[in-house]
C-alpha cells in the first residue's frame, strides 16, 4: 500500500510539472497551486516516514544510506517550500548608460523591498556573430554601490550573487533611442538547503547502490 501511494504521488507531481511547462496552455502558476503544495507535502511526509521507517529497522550499514537519502530529500523540500513562500523574483529595468540608480522592488503585490545597494548599469555591449547583424551576446557592467563602491559584468548565463540577492541580465531593447536593459532580481533563502538536498541525496543514493553491489559481489 505504501508503494501504491508513492507511486500515486510520483504521478501526480509528474503531471502536475508537465501541466505548469507545457509550452502551449502550461502556465507558472500551476507551481503555486494548491494542488502542488499538497504534493509536496505528501512528499515531504513520505521521506520522513521512510527515514523513521528505515532508522528503527535497525538495519545493517546499507539501509542508513537509504535513510540518510530520505532525510536530505526532506531537507531538499523544505529549502523548495520556503523558496516559495518567502522567495522573491522581480524584472527591473535601467537605463544602459547610467543616470538611474534603484534601491528598491516593488512585488506583484505592492510591497516595497529595500535591496540594500544601490544598483545601475555602466556600460552595455552587444556581439555580433562575424558577418552578421546576429546577436552572438550581450553583457551588461552593473555598478553595485553600499559599503564599498564595486562595479561587475554579467551575462545571461553568468549572474551577479551579492548580499542574498542574485542579479541575472534578461535582455534588452531599444525605446525612442534609448537602450533599456531588464535584469532579474532574484532572492532564494532556501537555495543552500537544496543544494544540500541534492548533494546529499546523491551522495547517500551512490553509496547505497554500490553497497548492494559489493553484497552481491560478496554473496556470489
Amino acid at each position: 500500500k505504501a508503494l501504491l501511494f508513492t507511486l500515486l504521488l510520483l504521478a501526480a507531481l509528474c503531471v502536475l510539472l508537465f501541466a505548469g511547462a507545457f509550452p502551449r496552455i502550461g502556465a507558472p502558476e500551476v507551481y503555486r497551486s494548491g494542488a502542488m503544495y499538497l504534493a509536496g507535502i505528501g512528499a515531504f511526509v513520505l521521506c520522513l516516514v521512510g527515514t523513521v521507517r528505515t532508522v528503527r529497522s535497525r538495519a545493517g550499514r546499507r539501509r542508513w544510506w537509504l535513510a540518510g537519502a530520505h532525510a536530505f530529500l526532506a531537507l531538499l523540500l523544505v529549502g523548495v517550500a520556503v523558496d516559495a513562500l518567502y522567495g522573491v523574483r522581480q524584472s527591473v529595468v535601467l537605463p544602459a548608460l547610467g543616470g538611474h540608480e534603484v534601491h528598491e522592488i516593488r512585488t506583484p503585490q505592492g510591497e516595497v523591498l529595500p535591496l540594500g545597494f544601490g544598483l545601475s548599469i555602466e556600460r552595455f555591449s552587444v556581439t555580433y556573430y562575424e558577418g552578421t547583424r546576429q546577436v552572438k551576446e550581450y553583457m551588461a557592467r552593473c555598478r553595485v554601490r553600499d559599503e564599498a563602491d564595486t562595479t561587475a559584468d554579467i551575462t545571461v548565463n553568468r549572474p551577479l550573487n551579492h548580499k542574498g540577492w542574485r542579479l541575472s541580465l534578461e535582455d534588452y531593447r531599444n525605446m525612442r533611442g534609448v537602450t533599456m536593459v531588464r535584469l532579474q532580481l532574484r532572492r532564494s533563502p532556501g537555495r543552500e538547503a537544496v543544494r544540500a538536498g541534492v548533494v546529499g541525496a546523491w551522495l547517500c543514493l551512490t553509496l547505497w547502490c554500490w553497497s548492494s553491489l559489493r553484497r552481491k559481489e560478496e554473496t556470489c
